[in-house]
């Protein structure tokens, strides 16, 4: 293979160069490295206290809302059910989610009043019993006239990790009870985490404790063997409240100033061009070499590649006379069986008519029937070889509209008499059309024999439509055929007109055919200057379409009949 890469030349001096260079290089990269990262965590850390002071402060604004309503509670009369308590709980519960449930209790801590309602299993329950974390809390709510609040605990009734905060309630300087607040942890960090308010931008990566409990972890902070960073401590009613997370790809992307590679990069682009400098005389001696050696190789590749042309030259040429040999073979041999196939045909005729038993009949429509289906195949094979040939030819004549839709529709009429099937036949010739068209009448009949001969083979029952319009603002005739039949998948349509396509299903394997019909109809269009399309639905409907250009003889449109069977 020719070299197009030369290496530098190597010398004591030029390997001692190299090696300092190298060595300045990776000496960069470490110690910016190392200076990035640092960078990184300095932000995740202050990222960490951001979320830690985040959660503190809310939880400092719930207390205070749970003291207002003590306030509350405390100037009222009858403590349990003071007026609008449970209208201000619902409202503190709605709007900050993490309010799980409120309580009043009396200062026995026996259980008066819980909102919501549904909570029934809390009334008249001491609560004090429950554990002793909520008894120590509580005694110390009452004792020291403070605020308290428990260490983690699991929730009555199976509600999960969370824990209180007890308001103590005094009336004229005398203890009437507490309020107790109840946090439930995931729903109160729920709003934290979630797409609306992402204060944890990345919960995978997060856990938060409180007094050293679990209340949230991530998926991933354990799976990550990345040290974790943690909160400056916060404290909230001798609780201490912290957060830890672990460096992730996202926030390492997003602080990742790219500062070490760009810069080790410069360092090793300048180390290159000092070599490329020192080893430069020695280097332009061996290109000249080289340059001889590769032009040589140059020289024999060039050599290979003009033998290569001619070879496959000679390959096409033998292609090309190979296939206008299949034409003319499949053309001899389709002529010289359609004409014994006409007398095996006409003979059949002559029993069909004959006065014989209705036995030898039958037999006589069955293979009169096969000869004719197999003339219909030799003369696709012979329209595909005069196509492939080019000696197929147009020949446009000027024809009454009238008078050939009537021809089509009689073509329509009769297959579908021959078919026995209960099709109903709905026709239309749009007044708009020119009373004579300039067209080939025998090749355009030619596509509507194929596509009317599909129509009623793929369709058992409904209706079979046959319609003569004008399209593209009056500038061509579009000729359809639609059926209610089985349709064709719409990954399918694609192949419909492709030689030798077979639809793959039930339908299709109970009518046999050469799968060449419809490829000759879009020939034949295309060199009419026309298209052929196809839309279907699978299970309901087919409708084609051939599209031919008006023709400068056409006359001004006229009113028709419309036929409608």
């Amino acid at each position: 293979m020719t070299r197009l890469l030369y290496p530098l030349p190597m010398s004591p001096f030029l390997g001692l160069i190299a090696m300092v260079l190298l060595a300045a290089t990776i000496g960069t990269w470490v110690i910016l490295n190392a200076d990035r990262e640092e960078r990184i965590n300095e932000a995740l850390r202050g990222e960490t206290n951001a979320i830690a002071e985040t959660l503190h402060h809310d939880l400092i604004l719930r207390t205070r809302a749970t003291k207002r309503m003590a306030g509350r509670l405390q100037r009222s009369a009858n403590l349990p059910y003071a007026d609008g308590f449970v209208q201000d709980a619902v409202s503190y519960i709605t709007d900050m989610p993490g309010f799980w449930a409120l309580s009043v209790f009396d200062d026995d801590f026996v259980a008066r009043r819980v909102v919501p309602n549904t909570n029934t299993s809390a009334l008249g329950r001491n609560i004090a019993e429950v554990s002793e974390d909520r008894r120590l809390a509580l005694e110390a709510a009452r004792d020291t006239r403070q605020t308290t609040m428990t260490n983690p605990v699991e929730l009555v009734g199976g509600d999960g990790v969370g824990f209180l905060i007890f308001t103590p309630i005094f009336q004229h300087d005398e203890f009437s009870g507490i309020l107790a607040t109840v946090f439930r942890v995931n729903t109160w960090l729920d709003q934290f985490i979630s797409d609306q308010t992402p204060v944890i931008s990345a919960p995978d990566y997060t856990k938060i404790t409180l007094n050293g409990v679990v209340l949230f972890e991530g998926e991933s902070f354990g799976k990550v063997t990345a040290p974790a960073l943690k909160s400056d401590p916060n404290t909230i009613f001798d609780q201490t409240f912290e957060v830890f997370t672990k460096r992730h790809p996202e926030f390492d992307a997003l602080h990742d100033t790219k500062r070490p590679e760009i810069m080790t990069g410069f360092v090793a682009v300048l180390s290159l061009l000092i070599l490329a400098l020192v080893g430069n005389g020695l280097r332009l001696q061996q290109a000249r070499s080289t340059a001889n050696q590769n032009r040589q190789a140059l020289q024999q590749a060039n050599a290979a590649l003009v033998t290569e042309v001619d070879v496959r030259q000679m390959a096409e040429t033998k292609a090309k006379k190979a296939d206008e040999a299949k034409s003319r073979f499949l053309a001899v041999m389709s002529h010289e069986i359609r004409t014994p196939l006409n007398a095996i045909m006409g003979m059949f005729e002559l029993i069909e008519r004959a006065d014989v038993p209705d036995r030898q009949k039958r037999q006589a429509q069955s293979g009169h029937r096969a000869a004719n289906r197999l003339f219909g195949e030799l003369t696709k094979v012979l329209d595909v070889s005069r196509l492939d040939a080019g000696s197929l030819t147009i020949h446009k004549t000027t024809v009454d509209t009238q008078a050939v839709f009537d021809e089509w529709v009689t073509q329509l009429t009769a297959a579908i008499a021959s078919s026995e099937k209960p099709i109903e036949i709905v026709t239309t010739l749009d007044p708009d059309v020119p009373r004579s068209l300039d067209i080939d009448f025998d090749r355009t009949t030619q596509i509507l024999n194929n596509l009317i001969d599909n129509a009623v083979k793929f369709t058992e029952t409904g209706q079979i439509g046959l319609r003569i319009c004008l399209g593209d603002h009056g500038e061509t005739i579009k000729v359809s055929v639609s059926d209610t039949g089985c349709g064709i998948a719409s990954c399918d349509v694609a192949a419909t007109f492709t030689r030798f396509y077979q639809l793959e299903s039930a339908v299709k394997r109970s009518h046999q055919g050469s799968g060449l019909g419809l490829s000759i109809c879009k020939d034949l269009a295309e060199l009419m200057g026309g298209t052929i399309k196809v839309t279907s639905e699978v299970g309901k409907s087919s409708t084609f379409t051939l599209t031919l250009p008006l023709g400068t003889d056409a006359t001004s449109p006229q009113a028709h009949s419309q036929n409608a069977g």
